[in-house]
C-alpha cells in the first residue's frame, strides 16, 4: 500500500508530533525548577533537537502508511511518561506531577487520532498480509467509467471507499477526479472521488469523495445505512 495524496486530516493530526518538542522543553524547565537566566540551556537545546528528530521520523513514517509508526510511537509515549513519573516521585514535584499527566492524556489523544485517521475506508483496505486481495462487500459493485472496469469494493463510508479489481487487474486511467458508479441490489449511488492510495500492483485505489452536494450527501447516508443494516458496514 502506497500513499498517493495525503489527506489533510492525516497531515493535521500528524502535525501534532511537532508539540512534543516545546513539551519536553517545558518539561526540563519544571525539572530543573531554576529562574530563567539560570535555565539548563544545554540540554534544553539537545532534547529538542532529539526529540524533534525522533518526532519527523514519526511523522515521516505515518504519512507513508508505514502503520508499525504507531506502535513504535505508543513505546516512545509510555516511555517517556514513565520517565517523567519516576522524576516526579524522585524529586517530589507536584507540578512535575500535573504535568505528567498533561502529558500523558497528550500522548493518548494523539495516539487514538492517528489510528483513527490511519483506519480510513480510503486508507486501509483490511487487507491482511496473508490475503491477495481484501475480503469485499458481497453483492456490492463499483463501475468506474473511466476505466471501463467493474470493480469489488471492500469498505465505504460517507467519507470514502476501497475498491480493487477482482482477478488482479491493473486499474488504469483513473484521472485526479474519478466518477464512482456504486451498486448494491436494486439501489445505486455516483461519487466522485479523488486518489489517495494504491493498492501494490495497481489492484485497487482506495478514493476520497469530492464535491459532494448536500443532496448527494443523504443519498450516500441512505445507501450506507442500507448496507450497515445488512451487516456489511460497521
Amino acid at each position: 500500500m502506497r500513499v498517493v495524496s495525503v489527506p489533510l486530516s492525516l497531515r493535521v493530526a500528524t502535525s501534532m508530533l511537532a508539540l512534543s518538542v516545546p513539551l519536553v522543553a517545558l518539561e526540563l524547565i519544571i525539572h530543573a525548577r531554576q529562574p530563567w537566566w539560570n535555565l539548563p540551556y544545554t540540554s534544553l537545546q539537545g532534547w529538542g533537537v532529539g526529540v524533534g528528530i525522533v518526532c519527523a521520523l514519526l511523522a515521516y513514517w505515518t504519512l507513508a502508511m508505514k502503520r508499525w509508526a504507531l506502535p513504535l510511537m505508543a513505546s516512545i509515549a509510555v516511555i517517556w511518561c514513565c520517565v517523567s513519573l519516576t522524576l516526579t516521585i524522585r524529586s517530589e514535584n507536584i507540578a512535575l506531577g500535573f504535568f505528567t499527566l498533561f502529558i500523558s492524556m497528550f500522548w493518548i489523544g494523539v495516539y487514538f487520532w492517528l489510528d483513527r485517521e490511519l483506519d480510513r475506508s480510503f486508507l486501509n483496505s483490511r487487507k491482511t498480509w496473508y490475503q491477495g486481495l481484501p475480503e469485499p462487500i458481497a453483492g456490492l459493485l463499483c463501475d468506474v467509467p473511466s476505466a471501463a472496469q467493474h470493480l469489488r469494493v471492500s469498505r465505504i463510508d460517507q467519507d470514502g471507499a476501497f475498491v480493487f479489481s477482482k482477478y488482479a487487474d491493473k486499474i488504469e486511467n483513473l484521472g485526479q477526479v474519478t466518477e464512482l458508479v456504486f451498486n448494491y441490489r436494486n439501489r445505486q449511488i455516483r461519487c466522485m472521488g479523488k486518489p489517495v492510495s494504491i493498492l501494490d500492483g495497481e489492484v485497487g485505489f482506495g478514493f476520497q469523495f469530492q464535491h459532494v452536494s448536500v443532496d448527494a450527501k443523504k443519498n450516500l447516508g441512505d445507501f450506507i445505512e442500507v448496507l450497515r443494516g445488512e451487516g456489511h458496514v460497521p
